[in-house]
């Protein structure tokens, strides 16, 4: 089992509201920028892949939300993973639109610290938004704290189930 904590990796990424769908590559190389635990070289690749045709999944995943993350496996060493959670001001225009058609609006990008916490991030996150109280607060506009607590929850809810995984 991962160790990964996703309410930290939001804490370095932070909580982005009222971003233009335009500027979204923008503000996510900010992101990319404000990490200091990562080198200035890969922090440099990272936004060139940010900026590259096809750099990015965007991986609507519905409700208008989106799960966007690097294309290529990119991960960005112990202890220095980052979830970033943008709240768009008009829509995300998508080659590929959500099964659902709803617009997104709303985008999760994350970094893992490693090749193997790159699955577990995305479904992790994906069943924090499908299930528990994240999605409403994300889509209520709750305080930042509010969204931070509830991956907080999530996260100890996965510890306690991997816990007890172990143990049988």
């Amino acid at each position: 089992t991962s160790g990964l904590s996703l309410a930290p990796m939001l804490r370095t990424g932070g909580i982005w509201r009222e971003v233009p769908a335009a500027g979204v590559i923008e503000a996510l190389d900010r992101v990319i920028a404000s990490l200091s635990k990562v080198a200035p070289s890969v922090r440099g690749l990272l936004t060139q892949r940010l900026r590259a045709p096809g750099g990015i999944n965007w991986a609507p995943i519905g409700h208008g939300f989106a799960l966007p993350h690097f294309s290529t496996r990119v991960t960005l060493g112990r202890d220095a993973g980052v979830v970033t959670l943008l709240l768009l001001r008009d829509a995300l225009p998508l080659t590929d639109p959500p099964a659902d058609g709803a617009p997104v609006t709303r985008l999760f990008f994350f970094i893992p610290p490693s090749p193997r916490a790159h699955l577990d991030a995305l479904g992790r996150l994906s069943r924090a938004i499908t299930r528990g109280p994240l999605r409403d607060l994300v889509e209520r506009g709750a305080p930042d704290e509010d969204i931070f607590q509830a991956l907080a929850t999530a996260d100890a809810a996965r510890g306690a189930e991997s816990r007890r995984d172990n143990q049988a």
